[in-house]
Protein backbone atom coordinates (compact mmCIF):
# COMPACT_ATOMS: atom_id res chain seq x y z
CA UNK A 1 0.00 0.00 0.00
CA UNK A 2 0.96 3.23 -1.07
CA UNK A 3 0.75 6.80 0.72
CA UNK A 4 0.55 10.57 -0.68
CA UNK A 5 3.00 12.93 1.18
CA UNK A 6 -0.48 15.16 1.77
CA UNK A 7 -2.46 11.63 3.46
CA UNK A 8 1.05 11.10 5.81
CA UNK A 9 0.58 14.56 6.80
CA UNK A 10 -2.79 14.30 7.61
CA UNK A 11 -2.16 11.20 9.39
CA UNK A 12 0.50 12.85 11.73
CA UNK A 13 -1.75 15.79 12.49
CA UNK A 14 -4.81 13.31 13.62
CA UNK A 15 -2.26 11.41 15.30
CA UNK A 16 -0.74 14.91 17.24
CA UNK A 17 -3.99 16.31 17.89
CA UNK A 18 -5.26 12.80 19.72
CA UNK A 19 -1.91 12.70 21.47
CA UNK A 20 -2.25 16.57 22.46
CA UNK A 21 -5.82 15.76 23.29
CA UNK A 22 -4.84 12.46 25.47
CA UNK A 23 -1.69 14.44 27.08
CA UNK A 24 -4.19 17.35 28.72
CA UNK A 25 -3.19 20.83 28.89
CA UNK A 26 -1.08 20.35 25.67
CA UNK A 27 -4.11 21.15 23.52
CA UNK A 28 -3.54 24.69 22.94
CA UNK A 29 -1.50 25.28 20.04
CA UNK A 30 1.03 28.18 19.28
CA UNK A 31 0.35 28.92 16.15
CA UNK A 32 3.91 27.55 15.17
CA UNK A 33 4.26 24.38 13.51
CA UNK A 34 7.11 23.82 14.67
CA UNK A 35 6.81 24.38 18.40
CA UNK A 36 3.39 22.31 18.20
CA UNK A 37 5.47 19.19 16.79
CA UNK A 38 7.86 20.12 19.62
CA UNK A 39 5.46 19.68 22.16
CA UNK A 40 3.64 16.77 20.80
CA UNK A 41 7.14 15.10 20.21
CA UNK A 42 8.18 15.70 23.62
CA UNK A 43 4.91 14.61 25.27
CA UNK A 44 5.75 11.17 23.17
CA UNK A 45 7.32 8.22 25.41
CA UNK A 46 10.90 7.27 23.99
CA UNK A 47 9.26 3.92 22.30
CA UNK A 48 7.06 5.81 20.53
CA UNK A 49 9.57 8.17 19.65
CA UNK A 50 11.79 5.08 18.05
CA UNK A 51 8.90 3.87 16.15
CA UNK A 52 8.07 7.43 14.70
CA UNK A 53 11.51 7.88 13.33
CA UNK A 54 11.54 3.69 12.54
CA UNK A 55 8.40 4.79 10.33
CA UNK A 56 10.02 8.22 8.88
CA UNK A 57 12.66 6.25 7.88
CA UNK A 58 11.23 3.63 6.00
CA UNK A 59 9.11 6.14 4.36
CA UNK A 60 12.68 8.13 3.05
CA UNK A 61 13.77 4.77 1.92
CA UNK A 62 10.90 4.74 -0.71
CA UNK A 63 7.81 2.95 1.31
CA UNK A 64 7.89 -0.35 -1.21
CA UNK A 65 6.97 -3.66 0.42
CA UNK A 66 8.02 -5.53 2.30
CA UNK A 67 9.94 -3.11 4.39
CA UNK A 68 7.27 -0.54 4.81
CA UNK A 69 4.69 -3.19 6.18
CA UNK A 70 7.36 -4.41 8.49
CA UNK A 71 8.16 -1.24 9.92
CA UNK A 72 4.20 -0.14 10.16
Amino acid sequence: MKITKRQLQRLIKEEKRKLLKEQGGWDVETGSPLLDFAQAWAGLGGAVQEQVVAVLAAWERGGHEPDWSDTV
